[in-house]
């Protein structure tokens, strides 16, 4: 099976040292766990050299004294009840280490991502995005806290118990061990076949984990288009996909499981025969045996919590790979081109410059150009718009002005400086941006308005009383301080909008970014949003993108883009007199919007298909 690409390359890094790094601040912590864990560790020996005596000393040595086996076996107990103690004592402290340390750690995952650029999220699913964030860190955290430490202590205990059976009776020790090289081997079997089904499991996980959280919020589309079903099936399927991999996986589990069982019961066998025979010939103290016995019955415990966490080892590693093959991604660089000074009367001032951009990395043809040769001026304070076809390069040309996609050929210029040499807080601080599919987050209406740009209360009510949305503050129950539902939930689209539209006003931007920023609306609400929007965008440059042309008559030029190119550019009227394609999908519009049995309605239908957009 091959290494998931996700990990693929990371195999090698020192990923537990690079985990690591993040209990380093727990120090003081860790060697108390460590000092606990030697004590643990002591008491565990205790216990079967406290058998030992009481048997041959206590109960069958010639100075036996009931008196005395009594107090040995008070011992035994206390020591057993202290151990517990230490053992709880440990578990604390390393879970304290591990939720602190891994918090530190998902923190700086989440910080790492919100820097990714946006083509990472255009090939990442969020819901992968999410497993990575939760699920794999949290199978970290398992591993860190109780699983790696576990194994630390277990192996710390193995070799103490190996040392002290070999002071006791080294030749019985030695028949003891000698199923040691079996479980080594084993070992190395689970090693090198585990990882690979694991990782595919992890794959599978996250496949599900994606799907729900992607159609889990699209669940009444799904059921209005008559789709549960679909996405019940869809749903079974990765579920199945998920179970057969966790199920490989255990085939390789549980088998190692069972031959450290079988190991035990060969070893436990070997010193009850050996040391059997050497107490009834009288070479062997009884209580040797006993404490032999217990010593192997403890021997193999550490045995069996590291057949069960090397799987938990290997699916924390594989999770680790996942999580730091993310964090290895280079965040988006501030700038991409040697810094260059502001030019001096080009603020707000737009530019294209033969610019072609394609989503593929590397275009094989011409199909694969998002845009091809985009050329345009949009000087300061001007309104130009955007039309054309869905899907021909509208808003890839705004996205590219943000530089959340960055031209291969050509350049373009935001305030005379090319986009790639403006540093990105600067560069996109100069935006307003207000798209049609309005993102509001959980929090108050004022959180919503300002998102970060500060000035409290006055600020988000300036920014709604200058779009005259003031009202929605009124109609709300807490007015700005009311907590919004998610998404929401509550507000009309046009109310959405407004707060949208308010929200780049706090901004103070420069240059306006309008994404069919009134479409989907009644009349009422999109008039009202266009007078927003009209307010919002005096004395300032904006750049709208519509296919409702009644809401781009008032721009100062508008250009057509049709297959990644700008093939028609004017004034409405000059558009409309060259009687090309804007004409022809204005009128189109038009029919569209024309009473039925409109006597001029074949006449608009011929010219429609005439100069039809096909």
């Amino acid at each position: 099976m091959e290494t998931s690409p996700e990990v693929g390359g990371l195999e090698k890094k020192p990923w537990v040292l690079r985990t690591f790094r993040y209990f380093r601040p727990h120090a003081r912590d860790l060697v108390l766990a460590a000092l606990l864990l030697g004590a643990s560790t002591a008491l565990t020996l205790a216990g079967p050299l406290i058998l030992k005596h009481a048997i041959d000393v206590e109960a069958t040595g010639p100075a036996r004294s009931l008196a005395g086996l009594a107090r040995w076996a008070w011992l035994y107990v206390g020591q057993l009840a202290l151990l517990v103690v230490v053992t709880w004592c440990q578990r604390v402290i390393l879970n304290r280490i591990g939720q602190s340390s891994m918090a530190a750690l998902r923190a700086e995952l989440l910080s790492r991502v919100v820097s990714l650029p946006v083509s990472t999220f255009d090939e990442q699913p969020s819901g992968k995005l999410i497993a990575r964030v939760m699920d794999d860190v949290e199978t970290l955290r398992n591993l860190m806290t109780s699983a790696f430490l576990a194994l630390l202590g277990d192996f710390v205990l193995f070799a103490a118990m190996a040392v002290t059976m070999l002071v006791i009776d080294w030749k019985l020790a030695l028949v003891g061990l000698a199923v040691l090289p079996p479980i080594a081997f084993g070992f190395h079997l689970f090693r090198k076949h585990a990882g690979p089904r694991f990782a595919e499991a992890r794959a599978r996980n996250a496949d599900l984990v994606g799907f729900l959280a992607e159609h889990l919020r699209c669940m009444p589309v799904l059921q209005a288009f008559d789709r549960a079903a679909w996405a019940r099936e869809r749903c079974r399927e990765l579920s199945g996909a998920r179970f057969e991999a966790e199920t490989a996986s255990e085939r390789i589990v549980i088998p190692f499981f069972n031959g450290i069982m079988m190991m035990e019961a060969l070893g436990q066998a070997a010193i009850l025969l050996v040391g059997g025979a050497g107490v009834a010939a009288g070479t062997r103290q009884i209580g040797t045996l006993v404490a032999f016995l217990d010593y192997m019955r403890r021997y193999y415990e550490p045995l069996h919590r590291l057949s069960e966490q090397l799987g938990q080892l290997e699916r924390a590693r594989v999770s680790a790979l996942r999580v730091y093959a993310l964090m290895d991604r280079e965040p988006e660089p501030e700038l991409l081109l040697p810094a260059t000074p502001i030019v001096p009367g080009s603020e707000g001032e737009l530019r294209f410059e033969d610019v072609w951009f394609s989503y593929r990395k590397e275009p094989a043809g011409e199909d694969d150009w998002a845009l091809r040769g985009v050329t345009f001026t949009v000087p300061r304070a001007a309104k130009f718009a955007l039309v054309g076809p869905t899907g021909h390069g509208k808003s890839t040309i705004l996205s590219l002005l943000l530089r959340f996609h960055v031209a291969q050929k050509g350049r373009v210029l935001v305030g005379g400086r090319d986009v790639r040499s403006i540093p990105l807080r600067e560069l996109r601080g100069q935006f307003g941006l207000v798209l049609q599919d309005v993102r509001l987050f959980p929090g108050t209406l004022e959180d919503n308005v300002l998102l970060g740009a500060g000035g409290g209360e006055d600020a988000a009510r300036a920014a709604l009383g200058a779009l005259d949305a003031l009202d929605l503050v009124s109609r709300l129950p807490d007015g700005l301080a009311t907590v919004l539902g998610d998404g929401g939930e509550g507000l009309s689209f046009g109310e959405r909008q407004l707060i949208a539209a308010a929200r780049a006003l706090a901004r103070e931007p420069g240059i306006l970014l309008l994404d069919e920023a009134t479409s989907s609306v009644d009349p009422a609400t999109e008039a009202r949003l266009h007078r927003a929007l009209e307010r919002l965008s005096r004395g300032r440059t904006s750049l709208t993108v519509a296919h409702r042309l009644a809401t781009v008559r008032a721009a100062d030029r508008i250009l057509f883009v049709e297959r990644g190119r700008i093939t028609e550019s004017g004034t409405r009227d000059e558009l409309r007199a060259r009687n090309g394609r804007y004409a022809a999908l204005e009128r189109l519009q038009a029919l569209d919007a024309a009473p039925r049995g409109e006597p001029a309605l074949a006449v608009q239908v011929e010219e429609a298909v005439t100069h039809g957009l096909g």
